[in-house]
């Protein structure tokens, strides 16, 4: 049987199909409701909302799992971590505070000029230390920026560029060079339950509600059981995420004659936000209203944590 007959094709139809073939990068947009990275016009898969709406229900099974086997490991290394304390430090030395609050805005602090007295305690410690007047995240999103403080470097780097995503065992952390150093290290947070925070001896993922109360709890007791120690604590506060649904305590400057469609859930935020009905500013008043609420809330959260190391000296 003969040679089946060459083909040739032109170099003009040769360059079109490797055009064609090229890798083309995708061009990925932020979920409004979750923060996770998502193709445009398509329902989030960590979420199942689209354009605020929830129109796929996520199984919540497999988060949930693995929310609990981080705490359980959690769990394991602080017993092992119990059996390897370090010696009691002599001389002087400083401990360590790192509280990081979940959506907090500048503009609502009295410190940074607004007009209300939201955060009183955070107030009052900006008045004895050092306020920057510029600062900026690396990104949008709580599972990167948090990556990038524990870490010093850029999302790109880290490889956490959305929420959902692990932080690598090569990233080194702020955490393991401490320990390294002679530190406890202790993270009590209210976020990123499941991500890999390396480094602390002792984790508290707050997963149930109230989390923030729960954060107080578990990091006071913490440090009344190890202050004689050197030790590293970081503290994340959910407060003020969405939904904006304060305590009735700290309801003072909610507007109770408000009869409009704004009741702080993220649903009602998110439809104002994209304009899904003509808004008035009595809606838009509201809605920081609710929010200076919550910033009221976490302020005497944190001062409860800062009476506890006063106390201690």
């Amino acid at each position: 049987m003969p040679p089946h007959p060459k083909r040739k094709h032109s170099k003009s139809r040769r360059d079109m199909r490797r055009a064609h073939d090229a890798l083309v990068p995708r061009n990925l947009t932020t979920c409004s409701n979750c923060g996770s990275m998502r193709l445009p016009h398509t329902v989030c898969a960590n979420c199942g909302f689209y354009e605020g709406r929830e129109v796929v229900e996520v199984k919540k099974e497999k988060k949930q799992a693995e929310r609990e086997q981080k705490a359980e490991e959690a769990k394991k290394d602080a017993e092992e971590a119990m059996k390897n304390l370090p010696p009691k430090p002599d001389g002087d030395y400083k401990n360590i505070l790192l509280i990081t609050i979940d959506t907090f805005r500048a503009d609502r602090m009295a410190c940074y000029g607004a007009p209300r007295e939201t955060t009183p305690a955070i107030d009052a410690l900006a008045k004895e230390g050092m306020v920057f007047e510029n600062a900026f995240a690396q990104r949008n999103s709580t599972w990167p920026s948090l990556a990038t403080i524990m870490t010093s470097q850029y999302p790109i780097q880290h490889g956490v560029r959305s929420n959902g995503l692990k932080l690598g065992n090569e990233a080194f952390t702020l955490a393991e060079y401490l320990s390294q150093h002679g530190y406890l290290c202790a993270a009590v947070y209210a976020n990123a339950t499941a991500q890999n925070w390396e480094g602390f001896q002792f984790r508290f993922p707050c997963d149930h509600d109230p989390v923030d109360e729960r954060a107080t709890h578990n990091a006071v007791k913490w440090i009344d059981e190890y202050k004689d120690y050197k030790f590293f604590m970081w503290l994340h506060y959910l407060a003020p995420h969405a939904d904006y649904t304060p305590p009735a305590e700290y309801r003072k400057y909610v507007d109770a004659s408000y009869t409009g469609p704004i009741d702080g859930s993220k649903q009602t935020v998110t439809n104002l936000t994209l304009n899904r009905y003509p808004k008035s500013d009595a809606d838009v008043q509201q809605v920081l209203n609710l929010y200076d609420g919550e910033l009221l809330y976490v302020d005497n959260e944190v001062k409860k944590v800062l009476d506890t190391l006063k106390a201690h000296g």
